[in-house]
């Protein structure tokens, strides 16, 4: 059972790979609060805070084809947020838009759609590149540091751990099912669909229960344990001041 849908390029070596996971939570958050907390006025805030994550991607050295087909899967709700907005309720229909000494009068409806849209995008491609410059477990280390609730974290853990079981038992089904399938008909091939779903589901509820059983026995108390240990260095700090310090200049200029 090998996955790596979720932290798929965590080997890689690069600037955002050798910071804490504690760093690198802190400092992606800030980055979407900042990007949320931008209003609608200050676009062209968020167009810098975009070149600057633009810039951390190319610093992680994940293949930007890769960050692109993760956006596409939740861009039909990013583009629901643009379709919406010829319907909004505005006061003032025009808004000027501000950047250096220039003004540009714009749709209010047009600017309020484009500032959610970029404040999607900043967040989803944020949380790629978090997922991807570390693994998933000392990223759950790294929140359990950060004094975040245990329950929640306890959730996080067993979801990272029993959605390669679910994958894995319904590859195992389609593979068997296609062995005995003789014919190449896409009408045969999916006839019996519904059926692989529950029994997937049934078959993953039992292995889930006997991996919970194997954690208990070994000890297992809710606490996530890693062979790394977590340590925050002069480079850790010096990077996470200078991002911070250029987000806060972005947000605040």
């Amino acid at each position: 059972m090998q996955h790596s849908f979720i932290d798929k390029y965590a080997d890689r070596d690069s600037i955002l790979h050798r910071l804490d996971p504690r760093v690198r939570i802190c400092l992606f958050l800030l980055l979407i609060m900042a990007a949320v907390a931008t209003r609608a006025a200050d676009f062209f805030h968020l167009i810098e805070l975009t070149v600057l994550l633009v810039v951390l991607a190319a610093l992680s050295r994940i293949p930007i084809g890769f960050i692109l087909r993760r956006v596409l899967v939740v861009s039909p709700f990013l583009l629901m947020v643009v379709l919406m907005a010829p319907f909004l309720d505005v006061k003032n229909p025009v808004t000027t838009l501000r950047f250096s000494a220039a003004q540009i009068s714009v749709d209010t409806r047009l600017v309020i759609a484009a500032t959610v849209f970029v404040k999607s995008l900043i967040s989803v491609v944020s949380v790629i590149l978090l997922l991807n410059t570390g693994r998933f477990t000392e990223l759950l280390k790294a929140l359990q540091k950060l004094k975040m609730p245990a329950a929640l974290v306890s959730i996080l853990m067993f979801i990272y751990r029993y959605v390669f079981i679910i994958v894995d038992q319904f590859q195992r089904m389609l593979a068997a099912r296609k062995a005995r399938t003789f014919s190449n008909s896409r009408k045969q091939q999916y006839r019996g669909l519904p059926q692989i779903v529950g029994m997937g589901f049934i078959r993953s509820s039992e292995h889930a229960e006997r991996v919970y059983a194997a954690m208990l026995a070994r000890g297992f108390d809710g606490t996530v344990r890693t062979m790394s240990r977590l340590r925050i260095g002069s480079c850790d700090i010096v990077f996470g001041l200078v991002m911070a310090g250029v987000i806060l200049l972005i947000k605040l200029g």
